[in-house]
């Protein structure tokens, strides 16, 4: 059984986007290292301000990383889906979570505890010059993140969110594909109350271009929510 367990956790880590072509001595060292874990939608993993302990790697699964606003609600951050990590900031430079962290529908995930993940850094750079690229590619979302709620109207925040959390969910990005989001949480997202984001969801709907469902939005003409995104391709 322990060996069956390995074995899934090495091929998980070298099929994931973030170690594969790692070489295999850095990946069998990542896989006895790492724990396995299913967690239920609702489990909160860590908090904001708590101790900056673990890695998470989402091998299936989604969840919401946020921060609290001035009036006591959360503001959400990020969606994190499959073939991502989180939580790499604390782990790094060993201080306290910078935004809590909270499972959205079923997840896996590999964990590394961040004595062991920088035992693995030491001896093989190119896992530290993976874990560095992950850095930088959140401070690239984050900022891109800030520019929106900055120079973005509304209706185009609410579209390029949905493609967003599409890709997070792994559908199909084509007509018919769903996500599976409530309205208060694409309001967090957007930086909108859940009324004004109801709104928007009513008018997207009246242009066809999605069908809400309870819990869920269906994506009706694709081209069209991207062209709302001023997205192209």
């Amino acid at each position: 059984m322990a060996h069956m367990a390995l074995a899934y956790k090495r091929a998980v880590l070298a099929h994931h986007r973030l170690f594969s072509g790692c070489p295999s001595a850095a990946i069998d060292e990542l896989a006895r290292r790492a724990d396995a874990m299913a967690v239920a939608a609702g489990t909160r993993l860590f908090e904001m301000g708590d101790p900056g302990t673990r890695l998470h790697i989402v091998i299936e699964g989604e969840v919401r990383i946020t921060v609290p606003s001035t009036e006591g609600k959360e503001i959400a951050l990020a969606l994190i889906g499959a073939g991502e990590v989180f939580g790499e900031v604390a782990v790094l430079d060993g201080g306290a979570r910078t935004a809590a962290a909270v499972v959205v529908r079923p997840t896996r995930l590999l964990a590394l505890e961040r004595r062991e993940l920088l035992a693995v850094m030491a001896r093989h750079s190119e896992v530290a010059e993976r874990m560095l690229e992950v850095v930088c590619a959140h401070l690239r979302r984050a900022t891109t993140q800030i520019e929106e709620l900055s120079f973005v109207g509304a209706p185009m925040r609410l579209a390029r969110t949905l493609l967003r959390l599409a890709h997070v969910q792994e559908a199909a990005l084509t007509d018919g594909c769903a996500v599976t989001v409530t309205q208060r949480e694409l309001g967090e997202a957007i930086g909108m109350t859940r009324e004004n984001t109801n709104r928007l969801l009513k008018e997207l709907e009246r242009r066809a271009l999605i069908g809400i469902d309870k819990g869920r939005i269906v994506i009706l003409h694709m081209a069209e929510l991207r062209r709302a995104a001023e997205l192209r391709g």
